[in-house]
């Protein structure tokens, strides 16, 4: 994961990660910095949910 986002999830200013493609994965996973394969934490994986393709792109970009 993206430094940007790994630490927005763990400073809760986001609550959720986005992803092209859906996993059947769900449970504990680890939180791991892109590149460094270094743990930061872990999360409970609970859902996966559909979002539009304008969803995602605001989600990466905000709102500007």
């Amino acid at each position: 994961m993206y430094e940007e986002y790994l630490f927005d999830i763990l400073k809760g200013y986001r609550t959720c990660d986005v992803r092209l493609h859906a996993t059947s994965k769900r449970g504990k996973i680890a939180l791991i910095k892109s590149k460094t394969n270094l743990i930061y934490g872990y999360v409970e994986f609970v859902s996966v949910e559909q979002i539009s393709y304008e969803e995602y792109v605001y989600w990466h970009i905000g709102e500007n």
